[in-house]
């Protein structure tokens, strides 16, 4: 019998003789429940196990076919397992299985049988030997027919014993720790070169240089013995559990526990829940090589990271671009138990960030959680609930789900990644937060970035404390090709030619580069579409990325397109979180379209501006994520040092409607004194309840704001407070579905008709758009292009936009939105939307009133009354004049 050349556990193995005895199904006493990763069910009566005793000879036909008493099932891994390789696999083990048989599914290699348990015991641990020494990747789960609670404890004391051989033979002689300290070798001696160097006289810009390569040498030698020591200290903590006595059944859950909860100084990177899951132990293991392979920087710092988030409240963690923050962070608190029966969520600014990153958690942590234990919410509603262990949503999502519940019960860490973009909804989620944290002592807050002001953000919670980790090794070799076009700047030409200049800088890396995909920068969908539809070489293809963009649209840019290369153009939604396979260039074109509010006159305008110095820096890091990199900039190194050093937060930006109504759903009496981390302007403030006041969703009682009835349902529906207000508007009138049409159409106005090229060309464009032309104005007109558009059938709609110079893409995305907003308002508003139309853009009727009601209430701050006196109006309600 196979002894499997590992360490004795002391266990004699016993022979049951069960045909004796045997039960029948009906009769046999009912498993325990699963333990140890084993599973002790019964199969139903139709088994498609057949009798294979492994004799030339079938048996008589008189003869009574008796099944197996253990079975062992083999499921497969991340690839399927033929029939042949199976059957070559079982003949490599001494153990000759007595039943097999080969089910119809994709997941399952086999099932072999036993009648006797000491077979079947060696069998189990045989088969997860080789598992271990990856022969194969085949999962035994067995299922036992005859109980025998005995038996189940030695599986157990079996597995402990195969397990803590494994993990300490992977402590010392793994190959990935023998990798490391062949490179820890090559690095001192290279270290120790240098220092032969610099005890020689050398020119000073030489010695410095050198001095400078010296430095990066022991850094990374000191990071690579940090992952070597975070490795070991994983795999001790795995063996300290596999070691520990056992106790009864009642008492060992307990005892798992107190174990870990009496640390005297470092918290465990491992907590484990009840009994031990062979599958998920294996997973945990699997997932530790590879982390010390990849060498993530943040691993290194795991326990620093852990230790800090246990003993503090608040930690603010800078972690440079390529650490690993986004992923590992959010794995290491649920390992360690920081979210013990509770979520941790994770916010991203972006939905396709947030997406992106859950599904590279659940690929990373794949097995080593139970069902359900990481989900991703890309929008909000009410009746979603924090019901699993790791949790993904916007900035936005969580902020509505902090007006629903004040204490967010169900989540017992929150994370708030890339803080650097200062958006909006972060600001206010901070500001909330912060005062969350004083009534749930229990609950932990991250705030991560790359480049924030860490200082400000710890200030700001109390000098709470600040953990610096180092980006990735891989060097980013970034060139300065300032363009010609560029001494024209802040002409309304000048954006035609940034574009073009990264279109043929695109053009130029793919004929002369290697492979790798290409990343170029741009400032809007408009620039994005134009640089793809210019972009033309049959050995690469070209993809956008924008806001505006469906998930599905979005997510090409992840996927691999053989025997072609990459070349995204992309706005700055792909400047943090996102981490596209095989970026080796970047293209930065220095520009980001950037929304600012004028209180003076009350307008807000969308201009093409300088990106700052932090951006930048997030830009070219987009090329060394996962291999060396090369980024282009194609502006000047005087121009970067002339940048700003980090963007203005987006609340002294913009206009401030949507966040005063979201603080005073809050409750928050005097916007004024509310705890912004960097306050906007009074003035701002002021202009932003006027507008409020005039749209009748907040009222002013005794000198205290408070929300109207219209108010609290825009603040469910989540949307801009005007457009909200036209959507509520249309529904009283019975039109929701004009509503969420026009509403969607508004927010895509300015790409609805194309009109590029040249003269000529915009003419014949100008000419196609009279026919949709409405007598009540733009509005209407969007209207019935959506309209008619609507009624086409699917496969005529795109040649019908060609034929009336309309945008096919803004359209979808226009239908998108419509979808979204119809969801919104019947999950929220229980306001379900009709999917036929009243208004008629051929036939008057009483719903064009209705409409231009509607659309007057909603934008009473832009309607302006013409002055008699030359080309002068005023605007109503701001008192300025254009």
């Amino acid at each position: 019998m196979n002894t499997f050349n590992q360490p004795s556990s002391g266990v004699t193995t016993r022979h049951h003789n069960f045909n004796s005895h045997r039960q029948s199904p009906s009769q046999q006493p009912p498993p325990p429940p699963p333990s140890y990763g084993v599973q002790t069910s019964h199969p139903p009566h139709n088994s498609f196990h057949h009798w294979n005793p492994g004799v030339s000879n079938p048996p008589d036909k008189t003869s009574t076919l008796r099944r197996p008493n253990f079975d062992i099932t083999l499921r497969t891994g991340r690839r399927s397992f033929r029939r042949d390789e199976f059957l070559a696999l079982i003949s490599e083990c001494d153990l000759k299985p007595e039943f097999k048989s080969f089910p119809a599914s994709d997941r399952i290699a086999g099932v072999i049988g036993f009648r006797q348990w000491c077979d079947a015991l060696d069998a189990v641990v045989w088969f997860w030997k080789t598992r271990l020494n990856e022969i194969h990747d085949l999962m035994p789960e067995l299922t036992s027919y005859v109980i025998v609670p005995s038996d189940m404890n030695e599986l157990e004391r079996r597995l402990k014993a195969l397990f803590t051989y494994h993990v300490k033979c992977l402590m010392n002689e793994g190959k990935e720790v023998k990798r490391l300290n062949v490179e820890i070798d090559r690095l001192s001696k290279e270290i120790d070169s240098f220092c032969k160097v610099l005890s020689k006289p050398l020119p000073i810009p030489v010695y410095n240089q050198r001095v400078e390569k010296k430095k990066g040498l022991v850094a990374e030698k000191n990071l690579i013995e940090k992952r070597i020591r975070e490795f070991k200290n994983a795999m001790e903590c795995l063996v300290k559990k596999f070691e520990e006595e056992e106790e009864d059944d009642d008492e060992e859950e307990g005892k798992n526990n107190k174990v870990l909860e009496d640390e005297e100084s470092v918290v465990s990177v491992f907590k484990f829940e009840g009994r031990l899951d062979w599958k998920k132990v294996h997973c945990m293991i699997m997932r530790e090589r590879k982390r010390l392979e990849q060498g993530l920087p943040i691993y290194a710092y795991r326990s620093d990271i852990i230790q800090q988030v246990h003993s503090h409240q608040v930690t603010v963690l800078i972690g440079e671009t390529g650490s690993g923050k986004s992923t590992q962070l959010v794995q290491f608190l649920a390992d360690s138990g920081v979210g013990a029966n509770e979520s941790i969520v994770c916010t991203q600014p972006r939905k396709i960030a947030s997406k992106s990153v859950s599904e590279r958690v659940q690929e990373e942590s794949s097995g080593c959680y139970g069902d359900n234990t990481i989900k991703n919410y890309s929008t909000f509603s009410s009746s979603k609930c924090f019901d699993s262990r790791i949790t993904f949503m916007t900035d936005n999502c969580l902020l509505q789900h902090y007006m629903d519940d004040k204490n967010l019960f169900g989540v017992s860490c929150i994370i708030i990644d890339e803080a650097h973009e200062r958006s909006l909804n972060t600001d206010i989620l901070l500001a909330v937060i912060k005062n969350l944290l004083s009534r749930r002592v229990d609950m932990r807050l991250i705030i991560m970035s790359a480049t924030a002001d860490a200082e400000q953000l710890s200030d700001y919670f109390y000098g709470c404390g600040i953990l610096h980790v180092l980006g990735r090794n891989f060097p980013v070799d970034v060139k300065y090709v300032p363009s010609d076009n560029m001494e024209h700047s802040g002409s309304a030409v000048i954006i035609a030619l940034y574009v073009s200049d990264v279109v043929r800088m695109a053009t130029e890396i793919h004929k002369t580069e290697k492979e790798g995909s290409i990343l170029a920068f741009l400032t809007s969908q408009v620039e994005v579409e134009w640089a793809c539809d210019k972009f033309r070489d049959t050995s690469a293809v070209a993809l956008p990325l924008h806001g505006k963009l469906s998930s599905e649209e979005q997510f090409h840019v992840f996927q691999n397109y053989s025997g072609k290369r990459k070349v995204i153009f992309a706005t700055n939604l792909a400047e943090t979180s996102l981490t596209i396979p095989g970026v080796k260039y970047v293209i930065d074109s220095g520009f980001v379209k950037d929304c600012r509010f004028d209180p003076s006159s009350g307008m807000s305008v969308l201009k093409v501006c300088r990106i700052s110095q932090s951006s930048a820096l997030q830009r070219a890091g987009r090329a060394g994520r996962t291999e060396p990199g090369r980024c282009y900039r194609l502006y000047s190194e005087d121009d970067f040092q002339s940048m700003e050093p980090t963007q203005e937060p987006e609340i002294r930006r913009v206009h401030l409607g949507v966040a005063v109504l979201r603080i005073l759903a809050l409750g928050v009496k005097n916007v004024q004194e509310f705890d912004f981390v960097d306050a906007p302007s009074s003035r701002s403030i002021e202009m932003a309840i006027k507008n409020l006041i005039q749209l009748g969703v907040i009222t002013l009682n005794k000198n205290v704001y408070g929300l109207t009835h219209e108010g609290r349902c825009l603040v469910r529906l989540g949307v801009e407070p005007r457009l909200g207000k036209l959507i509520l508007g249309c529904c009283r009138y019975g039109m929701g579905r004009e509503g969420v049409v026009l509403a969607a159409l508004m927010a895509n106005a300015s790409t609805i008709f194309c009109r590029v090229g040249n003269e000529d060309d915009k003419q014949r464009s100008d000419c196609h758009k009279v026919q949709f032309c409405h007598c009540d104005g733009d509005l209407f007109t969007l209207l019935s292009v959506y309209k008619e558009w609507e009624a086409l059938p699917r496969d005529s709609k795109n040649k019908w936009c060609w034929e009336n110079s309309i945008n096919a893409k803004s359209m979808r995305r226009c239908q998108d939105i419509v979808v979204e907003l119809e969801s919104c308002l019947e999950r929220e508003l229980c306001i379900v939307t009709p999917n036929y139309w009243h208004w008629n853009p051929y036939k008057p009727s009483d719903y064009d009133e209705y409409l231009k009601k509607v659309i007057l209430a909603s934008l009473a701050e832009n309607v302006a009354m013409y002055s008699g006196s030359g080309i002068s109006t005023s605007r109503w309600g701001s008192g300025s004049t254009t």
